[in-house]
Order: C-alpha cells, then sequence, then structure tokens
C-alpha cells in the first residue's frame, strides 16, 4: 500500500510476510520502504524498470544511471526543459516505478519468485491505481513481472525489435532496457539497447502536449 505525506508517497507494503520466509530471500528489503513523489493527476504513460540499484535511485539521484540514460531517449525525442528534470517529467504526465521493489541492489538480478511474488501483491495494485495511457515495460526484469500480472501480453519479446499492443484500453510498449551496451538482436546489431528504446518510443508513443492538453 501506499502511505501519502504530503508530496510523497511511501511504499511499505511486504509481499513476503513470514520472517522465516524472508531469511530463505537473502537480500530481500521488505516492506521495501521506498519514497516516491506523488504522480500526476493524469499518468500518460507509465515507464516499468527494474529494481532500485540501492537507496540512491531514479527518483531520488542526479547519477542514477537509467534516470540519465532515459533522460537521453527524450532529448532525442525532443523534448527540452530548464532545471528539474523530474518537474518536467511529471508536467508531461510521465511516472517511473520499478517492478521488483523489494529488491534494493544492482547485482545480482532479483530471483524469478521474488519477482513474481513482488508483482503479484504490489506492482499490480499499482498499475490499477495509476490507470496510465501506456505502459512502457523496460527490459527483461520489467517484462517478467508485467506478465504475470497482464493478460495476453506476449511471454517472449525480442527486446531490440520491441512489441505493442492494447490490453484493456492500456497500450503496451515493451522495450530494452536503455544503456549503452549493444543489443544483441541479430537486426539491432549496430544500434546499443537505447538506440532500442528510442526507435520503440518514436514508433509507438505520442507523448502528452501540457501546452495543448493533448
Amino acid at each position: 500500500a501506499w502511505l501519502s505525506r504530503g508530496r510523497e508517497v511511501r511504499i511499505d507494503h511486504c509481499p513476503i510476510q513470514d520472517s522465516r520466509e524472508q531469511a530463505s530471500f537473502r537480500g530481500v528489503v521488505c516492506p521495501p520502504n521506498l519514497t516516491y513523489p506523488r504522480p500526476p493527476r493524469r499518468v500518460d504513460m507509465l515507464f516499468l524498470g527494474w529494481n532500485p540499484p540501492g537507496v540512491n535511485h531514479f527518483w531520488n539521484s542526479l547519477t542514477d544511471k537509467l534516470r540519465n540514460q532515459l533522460m537521453w531517449v527524450l532529448r532525442k525525442l525532443e523534448w527540452r526543459w530548464k532545471g528539474d528534470f523530474l518537474s518536467e517529467f511529471s508536467r508531461r504526465g510521465c511516472y517511473f516505478a520499478h517492478a521488483v521493489k523489494c529488491w534494493q541492489q544492482a547485482k545480482p538480478w532479483p530471483p524469478d519468485e521474488v519477482t513474481v511474488r513482488c508483482a503479484r501483491a504490489q506492482l499490480q495494485w499499482e498499475i490499477a491505481r495509476l490507470r496510465p495511457k501506456t505502459l512502457c515495460v523496460l527490459g527483461q526484469i520489467a517484462h517478467k513481472a508485467a506478465k504475470e500480472i497482464i493478460p495476453r501480453i506476449p511471454t517472449r519479446v525480442s527486446y531490440g525489435n520491441g512489441w505493442c499492443g492494447e490490453v484493456g484500453g492500456m497500450k503496451i510498449i515493451i522495450t530494452a532496457f536503455p544503456n549503452t551496451r549493444p543489443n544483441p538482436t541479430r537486426e539491432q546489431a549496430d544500434r546499443t539497447n537505447r538506440d532500442c528504446t528510442l526507435a520503440a518510443l518514436r514508433r509507438w508513443w505520442t507523448p502528452f502536449n501540457p501546452e495543448s492538453g493533448t
């Protein structure tokens, strides 16, 4: 559940309640005790990432790798802002969520069972609450979580080529996690992962324009 505190929300629900069960998953932080900003009133785009890489993450760190790679992608989409990127992100109806909130380390990746449990207990409720017009699933771990709770999305996707469809009135884009590594897809051999993210958004997303309201 989310606890609202002014301009922030605190995520305090734990999908792994039993202390003995928690001990079997070394690395689980439950409840996650993450603080997010309050979402915009209308969520045009919800970007779904993996798990927090530590105490510093997308929402609170200027050096977060995902934040900076997503900034690169959005600049290529002709976004311009002065000052705080996150203010512009919110103004344009965008929001970000970690798919596996209780796994707060960069490596190793979250175990499959932790990903599934977090998705069913937290992410499903979060997406229903936010009701985004478009959900952008960034890479393998986010996709693994999303397919647990969203029916009819493909279980296998080429992240380099991407996928787009509609489920329950919500557009879903599945694409690569944006970083500067070469994408392993044969058709995208000359592109980095963030190039593939950019191509998918250019192809399938029309960003909300706050000036025109469309």
